[in-house]
């Protein structure tokens, strides 16, 4: 469809004297190209824009001739009417889908001829996509309600969601397979979200809990935390390079048949384990900071320091063959509290109980003081030292809720160790490792970008960007506005130069990411803008909304590059792998849609 503009002001338009209807007018459409579409017309003089709109529509879909005036008129006696395309009711096909996965049981409608494969059914088809550039991966059901959550692994080699059905699933980009469907919740799954390492990541939802999985497993790594009496809405692990020698008071204790068994106690704790096919037990006593494992008939052994505490130690096993750290949890309940949690231990370390109303999402900071950030709808955001459990800052400003949080180092936060191309020279051998590249790349992302900032927006319609100087600074570079409506979504660009806001007024607005001065506004949607996710190259912006479409968008020319067909009703979860080889939908359809680029 299009919409016609008034052009008479470009060139004159005559009545038809010819044919003695004074009250005729002959029309030629042009393009956004200024290139003709479709013939000359003779219409009556009192068309309105409606019936404009209605004989494009017949004209696009080859119906003009029924309609073409009887002799061609001279440019100075035809009205000329400009129209430009709105891509959200047009889906042009242009390249093919190449294979898609259906739900448990479910019949497809779209044509797609089933072929038996090995715990799944593999629909093929030449269903066409919209775009050279993008071409879906898969198309994967098995959520049986709505899909509200999506994150790839930091690697870009697994997807997790969560859904109304309370389950938690696993995918494989490789094989375009389902991997697990992981239980553990008696609610919606609101969130899912990696740990860095790319070993483990969690889930939260409505019934309140937070569950840790195994990725390589597909199992719990002991019970779903429980602690917070309402839905647990955000997740923010430790930063990777920020976990210390304390933290990192884990030995493997065993070799196992089939992966290796690693102890993951924390530092200064009593502890005891045992277990395992091996028959491995090690124990720390009152008497002695000295714990001892035999396995196999080798004597292993660590020392510890520091005066004992009861505390409780978990294991699981992983094919890293390394021992991994017990890392740091943080989670953000509508019942106003921010829960810190170490991995395998059931009782939260601290609990931040100073909002007066929910939290609706919760940042980590990758600076050497490690702030957790939280947003609230008691209009504050509050930033806290996660180790000693204090405030350090409450950050006012906003006259509404505060509903979503953005650190300029999400991207590099997230992905970790790993390399944003997608290229690892060999495989780690030591969390040291680890840690090391980790650290290199935030030092690399402070070398390029100066510096932190957060960025929060808010049910006020504006934003506000801050820059994180350290020692409990907070300096507020500038407000935003220009909103018309609440903000739902904020996200900083992979190398920081840029921010991207949607918003329920259905438009998405970008703003320089050092200043927040505003820079252009990509309108498109016809309902509100949920989500939005960044490539890796930070070329390309990828957004999801309630009026089921997904949308690619060229931030160079601030202009629509793709519209991504095929969702049947809204879309709540969005997001672009680390590697931005794939990018991910899920939607109220209850389908999966992954994309290739």
């Amino acid at each position: 469809m299009g919409v016609p503009e008034e052009a008479s002001r470009k060139r004159k338009a005559t009545d038809t004297p010819e044919d003695g209807a004074s009250s005729q007018l002959v029309i030629q459409f042009f393009n956004q190209k200024e290139e003709p579409v479709g013939c000359q017309f003779s219409v009556p003089k009192a068309i309105s824009k409606a019936q404009l709109e209605q004989l494009l529509l017949q004209i696009t879909e080859t119906l003009g001739a029924a309609f073409a005036a009887s002799d061609a008129k001279g440019a100075e006696e035809v009205l000329r009417v400009s129209f430009s395309p709105l891509a959200a009711f047009r889906v042009s096909p242009l390249t093919r889908c190449s294979s898609a996965l259906p739900g448990l049981g479910s019949v497809a409608s779209d044509g797609f001829t089933k072929a038996p494969c090995p715990s799944r059914v593999l629909r093929r088809n030449s269903f066409s996509m919209l775009l050279p550039a993008f071409a879906m991966a898969g198309n994967f059901g098995g959520h049986e309600e709505a899909i509200l959550a999506a994150a790839f692994s930091p690697e870009g080699k697994r997807l997790a969601t969560g859904g109304g059905d309370t389950s938690v699933r696993l995918w494989d980009l490789n094989t375009e397979t389902p991997l697990q469907t992981l239980r553990g919740h008696s609610n919606w799954v609101l969130c899912v979200s990696w740990a860095s390492h790319g070993q483990l990541f969690a889930s939260s939802g409505m019934d309140g809990t937070v569950c840790i999985w195994d990725a390589d497993a597909g199992a719990l790594v002991g019970p779903p935390l429980k602690g917070h009496t309402q839905p647990v809405v955000s997740l923010a692990w430790q930063p990777l390079h920020l976990v210390s020698s304390e933290d990192v008071a884990a030995e493997a204790i065993a070799d196992s048949p089939t992966a290796d068994t690693t102890a993951v106690p924390a530092a200064k704790q009593e502890a005891s384990q045992s277990g395992g096919k091996d028959d491995c037990e090690a124990t720390r006593s009152n008497s002695s900071s000295n714990k001892n494992c035999k396995a196999k008939g080798k004597q292993l052994s660590a020392a510890a320091k520091g005066p004992p505490r009861p505390r409780t130690s978990s294991l699981w096993k992983t094919r890293l063959g390394f021992t991994l750290p017990s890392l740091l949890l943080a989670s953000g309940s509508k019942d106003g509290t921010v829960r810190l949690w170490r991995v395998g231990q059931q009782q939260a370390l601290r609990v931040l109980a100073l909002h007066t109303q929910p939290v609706t999402q919760i940042k980590w900071s990758g600076g050497a003081e490690g702030y957790l950030i939280s947003g609230s709808r008691d209009t504050t955001v509050k930033v806290w030292n996660p180790h000693k459990g204090t405030l350090v800052k409450e950050l006012k400003g906003h006259a509404h809720w505060v509903n979503t949080l953005a650190l300029n180092s999400d991207s590099v936060l997230r992905r970790g160790p790993f390399d944003p191309r997608g290229r690892t020279e060999r495989p780690f051998t030591s969390f040291a490792e680890m840690k090391e590249a980790a650290q290199r790349q935030f030092d690399q992302f402070l070398k390029e970008c100066g510096h932190e900032a957060l960025l929060s927006g808010s049910d006020d319609s504006t934003l506000i960007l801050r820059r994180i100087k350290g020692n409990g600074l907070f300096e507020e570079v500038g407000r935003m506005t220009g909103h018309q409506k609440l903000i739902n979504c904020v996200c900083f660009s992979p190398d920081g130069l840029t921010i991207a806001s949607g918003s329920f007024d259905k438009s998405i607005r970008l703003w320089k990411g050092a200043t927040g001065q505003y820079l252009a506004t990509l309108r498109g949607h016809v309902g509100p803008v949920y989500q939005l996710a960044w490539a890796a190259d930070s070329r390309l912006l990828l957004s999801g909304s309630g009026d089921s479409t997904l949308k690619v968008w060229d931030v160079a020319s601030r202009k629509l590059k793709h519209d991504l067909p095929g969702h049947a009703d809204e879309v709540y979860a969005v997001d672009w792998s680390p590697t931005g080889t794939h990018a991910a939908s899920g939607s109220k359809d209850r389908i999966l849609r992954v994309w290739k680029h």
